[in-house]
């Protein structure tokens, strides 16, 4: 339930955290890395969705739950693929966002 660029701040806050250099290292590596599907369709996933970053996104995503119908990117491609797969989302182990987002290093 957390947007991407703070799953990506929480593993930046994790590795800068970690004792053990390896896995700081191990980390911050995962963060930079080209997400991708891997099935070689497109270079990565955002090349996929038609968004250039993951700010971009969760921008996007975020103006949506703001302004529903009325938002300037309704018709985006990243909300198109958004309501595609909801159902990925429903999930009833999930933690709720506001437990995550009341830890120290989101304020």
């Amino acid at each position: 339930n957390l947007w991407k660029t703070e799953v990506y701040a929480l593993a930046r806050y994790l590795a800068a955290e970690l004792t053990n250099k390896q896995q700081s290292k191990a980390l911050l590596a995962c963060v930079a890395a080209t997400p991708t599907d891997g099935l070689g369709i497109t270079n990565s996933d955002l090349e996929q969705i038609g968004a250039a970053s993951y700010e971009e996104v969760d921008i996007i995503l975020m103006d949506m739950l703001k302004n529903g119908k009325k938002s300037i990117y309704k018709n985006h491609k990243v909300v198109q693929r958004n309501r595609n797969s909801a159902f990925k989302r429903i999930n009833p182990y999930n933690i709720p966002r506001e437990e995550i987002t009341n830890l120290p290093f989101f304020k």
